[in-house]
């Protein structure tokens, strides 16, 4: 589970801490994740063998699933990427889209198109480069 928050303040911080012990954990979740984009935190929450939740701050770098997610890995630059597309597009909520909004890129391996360069490598990446990898 991954919850998304402000963290700045100490109220807000144990209460999410205690949001995974009390329901996600005894709901069966084995990992979970408090990213903190404002202060540029990233927590982990597991349950140790004796059943104590343990939190450890990544601070803002790669965070991998571990023995829950082999091979999956959140990366920050993605939270970035979202967050100033998001910032951008409230800041330009009245202005006119001419100057980039067409642009698509196309993947030379699919039919799929793509906004930007970021979200093309993404995919390519993740759909065709590390598939073949996986298959040799």
């Amino acid at each position: 589970v991954v919850e998304v928050e402000d963290l700045s303040a100490d109220s807000k911080f144990t209460e999410l801490k205690d949001k995974f012990k009390n329901d996600y954990f005894p709901a069966g979740i084995q990992l979970g994740w408090l990213v903190d984009p404002v202060n540029r935190n990233i927590y982990i929450l597991k349950k140790d063998t004796n059943g104590v939740v343990r939190c450890l701050n990544k601070g803002w770098r790669d965070v991998d699933g571990g023995d829950v997610l082999p091979g999956f890995v959140l990366k920050v630059w993605k939270i970035d990427q979202a967050i100033s597309q998001e910032s951008s597009e409230s800041s330009s909520s009245g202005t006119s889209d001419d100057d980039d909004g067409d642009v698509e890129i196309p993947c030379p391996k699919c039919d799929e198109t793509f906004p930007n360069d970021h979200t093309f490598l993404e995919h390519y990446e993740d759909e065709h480069a590390r598939k073949r990898r996986k298959q040799r």
